[in-house]
């Protein structure tokens, strides 16, 4: 995985928080294992649509911490349009 992507995303997934576990103090480190596999996506698309980024973000969440993670796909499309803004604007896409 390039440690420089897992950099550009960590703070986009952090400040938004999905399930709140950060406002209640967990780890800093609290939602690495789903970075890191988001980030593992990136890598692996041959084209950089956002929607499909966004779906995965939705499915990886949801798998992860199940009800607890209430967000909407369109929150995770938000979410997907910022993480490419930030890689594109890096250069890392």
């Amino acid at each position: 995985m390039n440690n420089q992507i897992f950099i550009q995303v960590k703070p986009i997934i952090n400040e938004w928080d999905p399930a709140g576990l950060l406002a209640i103090h967990c780890p800093d480190d609290e939602y690495h294992s789903e970075i890191r596999e988001i980030c593992h996506y990136i890598e692996s698309l041959d084209t950089k649509d956002y929607k499909l980024l966004g779906l995965h973000i939705y499915k990886t969440f949801k798998d992860y911490l199940g009800n607890e993670f209430q967000e909407t796909e369109e929150k995770c499309f938000e979410i997907s349009l910022k993480i490419y803004k930030g890689l594109n604007k890096q250069r890392f896409l």
